[in-house]
């Protein structure tokens, strides 16, 4: 091949490269932006993060719902979590999502797509032309819904122990909450002094400020 046409190759090469091939630096994902929302946990967000990777919808949804350890669905452009999820936590399931499937392991650009070899998806990337197959995520532990020192809302619908002093019993995310001075029928906010298995022996305490 004479020199004119390898620079005419180099040049059609060039040009079918993404725009941002050389400035991988500074690429970023966007900051997941949250909202709790009653039991519920909005990615508002979630439709940037699509456009940003440049992946399918439903296979983001599913990785970060499998990662997070809980249901939910895509509404419009957001993200539905059942139950209650921390911005951090949805943060590193997202770095794990750009290192697993969207970041060249051998260039570190984000500028690549899969494709499939057999059974094998591969991770195909649009700088170096390197193909890396991907290696699956186990899922995390989910967090547990009830945590040592947390303060939580429950309704008290059944009676404690009789003989001693007054309290009673309620049911959240699993747990038995046993509440002392608190009264059947009653909604309180309790806080959690000790949990042993399911069992959250807890103390009535006041709303908390970001409840």
């Amino acid at each position: 091949m004479d020199q004119n046409a390898y620079l005419s190759l180099l040049q059609k090469a060039r040009k079918a490269l993404p725009d941002n091939v050389h400035n991988k630096e500074r690429w970023a994902l966007p900051r997941p932006d949250i909202l709790p929302e009653g039991r519920m946990t909005l990615l508002r967000n979630f439709k940037a993060m699509v456009t940003s990777t440049r992946r399918e919808e439903q296979h983001l949804a599913k990785f970060l719902l499998a990662q997070v350890g809980t249901a939910g669905h895509v509404d419009g452009d957001r993200l539905v979590f059942t139950g209650k999820v921390s911005p951090q936590k949805v943060q590193g399931v997202l770095e794990d999502y750009v290192e697993t499937y969207v970041r060249c392991s051998e260039c570190g650009a984000p500028d690549t797509h899969i494709e499939k070899d057999a059974r094998t998806s591969i991770l195909r990337c649009e700088a170096c032309g390197s193909r890396t197959p991907i290696k699956a995520r186990k899922a995390r532990r989910p967090e547990a819904a009830v945590k040592e020192s947390g303060t939580y809302q429950i309704t008290l619908s059944q009676p404690g122990k009789p003989g001693g002093k007054p309290e009673a019993k309620g049911i959240y995310e699993g747990y038995v909450f046993v509440v002392p001075g608190g009264q059947v029928g009653q909604t309180v906010w309790a806080r959690v002094n000790k949990l042993s298995g399911k069992m959250a022996f807890a103390e009535l305490s006041a709303k908390p400020k970001d409840a």
